[in-house]
């Protein structure tokens, strides 16, 4: 709970707020003020925090859609992620994930050709068949197919969603959306 209040206080920068999460021992102690930070003007910025019933009503409504939060000093977080300066301190997750496994992007055009997402559905599924993870971004056209193809390919897939884990953009998607969150 207290690293989602980090990661939602305003008028800090995200590397900062990476910087204090694994700076830190206990990221909860800074709200109650037991353990400090150096700099006044982020002191008051952590105290000045409210926002932990909507947090609260998240976590239940992720709890609801069968969702998880991955913090960023989670063993399951990626690794490679880590490594942006800028790193997201929360990932959201729903269905079953390894971001320990090989993976591999599939991305593409929105308006695709018939070939191309044929052979982005192909290759997606020839990847996946091998034990590599399917990543893509659940657009339009390339992303979706290779999505599919991964689906096909009895593999894994990630989409990452530019909208949160809560909605299914684009609408099409939604058999797509709960495959994925079942199988992926």
């Amino acid at each position: 709970v207290a690293i989602l209040a980090v990661a939602r206080i305003p008028g800090i920068s995200n590397e900062r707020k990476k910087e204090i999460v694994l700076g830190t021992e206990n990221v909860a102690s800074l709200f109650s003020g037991k353990e400090g930070l150096v700099a006044p003007r982020l002191r008051a910025k952590v105290r000045a925090f409210d926002g932990f019933k909507a947090i609260y009503d998240e976590l239940a409504n992720l709890e609801k859609m069968k969702a998880h939060v991955i913090s960023i000093r989670d063993a399951s977080y990626p690794e490679p992620l880590k490594q942006i300066p800028d790193a997201p301190l929360v990932l959201y997750s729903k269905g079953p994930v390894s971001f320990q496994s090989r993976m591999m992007a599939v991305v593409g055009a929105r308006k695709a050709t018939f070939e191309g997402m044929n052979l982005a559905e192909r290759i997606a599924e020839t990847l996946s068949s091998l034990g590599i993870t399917v990543v893509s971004g659940f657009a339009r056209g390339i992303d979706s197919a290779a999505h599919r193809g991964a689906l096909k390919g009895k593999g894994k897939t990630v989409a990452v969603l530019g909208c949160g884990v809560d909605i299914c953009y684009p609408a099409e998607n939604k058999h797509l959306y709960e495959r994925i969150g079942d199988d992926g």
